[in-house]
């Protein structure tokens, strides 16, 4: 066989994983809308997007309280995926994703403070009354990567400095979460610890259309430059010499990422490993070409948080679990999984610059 054919062969075999990935994302939805502890069924659901004849019990149940949380869940899934894949290819560590470096330690440090100060934060900003929470977690995140960022570039932005640093602001926020959840009261601790562990229940519609606009434009610019991004994860040298404009596209990825990161977990809370996992999925199933790993990516990602949330609801119904310990426990054994085998490649901090 040819290189041509096997190129072939290959394009058509992700082309058939990307509609296979989409198909069970279809389905998943279904499932996250007919799943619940109330009495409406896959029936209802039918029922529903049929026009037919469902009662009002149902249809609030639907379209008012489950078709919301599934199009939070794609929504944010598909944004930290994103994230996680762009971080990972700019800086070539196989280990960088949003969690790791700090950006969901920075939101929950950035959501306890306004959760304590909310009062005077809306007499001065009143137009922020709903959405004080979510742009205190997003300042927060940006300010801690602006962070990490500004410390990496000490040594270039080698990918251990940057590790280190999202390590270390990491710490340092989780050191300010503390803090604020001593000084808090009885109304706002729980609020906080809550808002820790990550969910998608109460997420208004404007917060869901902002992070699906999000999401449209990175998914976008990363197509539109899928060609540039697969030169720059072969090394600064070859992109170079392949023509590309590294520092431009280096730091349209940097502001891309964190800023689809930061929006996701401004509404959702903390939830990681999404952004470390689905990449490696996808890599794993499709290889590294950006024009087929960005919608696998996606895809990946939005599996993964719709079938977390689902499992989320209906684990100890009709109470429900925080969606970050879900997702946390999907992600722990990836995550080992990835460090045993980077050791026995050599070094899990043995990387390129």
């Amino acid at each position: 066989m040819t290189e041509k054919e096997k190129y072939i062969k290959k394009s058509a075999l992700n082309i058939y994983i990307i509609i296979t990935l989409f198909v069970l994302c279809f389905i998943t939805i279904c499932a996250a809308l007919s799943t619940g502890a109330s009495g409406v069924n896959i029936f209802d659901v039918l029922k529903f997007f049929s026009k037919s004849e469902t009662g009002d019990l149902q249809r609030r149940v639907i379209f008012e309280i489950r078709l919301p949380r599934a199009l939070a869940a794609a929504s944010a899934g598909a944004a930290l995926a994103l994230s996680g894949l762009l971080m990972q290819g700019v800086f070539r560590n196989p280990l960088v994703s949003p969690y790791t470096l700090g950006v969901s330690g920075g939101a929950a440090a950035g959501a306890s403070f306004v959760i304590i100060f909310r009062s005077h934060i809306v007499n001065v900003f009143p137009y922020l009354e709903n959405f004080c929470v979510p742009a205190g977690a997003f300042a927060f995140s940006m300010l801690t990567m602006i962070l990490v960022y500004t410390i990496s570039s000490i040594k270039a932005h080698d990918s251990r400095t940057l590790i280190l640093a999202g390590v270390a602001i990491g710490y340092l926020f989780s050191a300010l979460t503390a803090s604020m959840k001593y000084f808090s009261d009885v109304r706002e601790l729980p609020e906080i610890v809550f808002w820790t562990m990550g969910s998608l229940s109460g997420i208004a519609p404007a917060g869901i259309i902002i992070i699906a606009v999000c999401v449209i434009i990175v998914f976008i610019t990363m197509m539109r430059f899928a060609w540039d991004l697969n030169a720059i994860s072969l090394g600064q040298e070859d992109a170079l010499s392949l023509g590309v404009n590294y520092t431009r596209i280096k730091v349209l990825s940097l502001i891309l990422s964190t800023s689809t990161a930061s929006t996701a977990v401004a509404f959702t809370g903390v939830i990681g490993f999404v952004g470390l996992v689905a990449p490696h999925i996808t890599r794993i199933l499709m290889g590294g070409d950006y024009r087929y790993s960005v919608p696998g990516t996606a895809l990946t990602g939005t599996l993964l948080l719709l079938v977390s949330d689902t499992a989320a609801r209906t684990i100890i119904a009709p109470a429900e679990l925080p969606v970050g310990i879900i997702t946390s426990f999907i992600g722990v054994p990836f995550f080992i999984y990835l460090l045993a085998r980077n050791s026995v490649k050599g070094s899990v901090l043995k990387v390129k610059k």
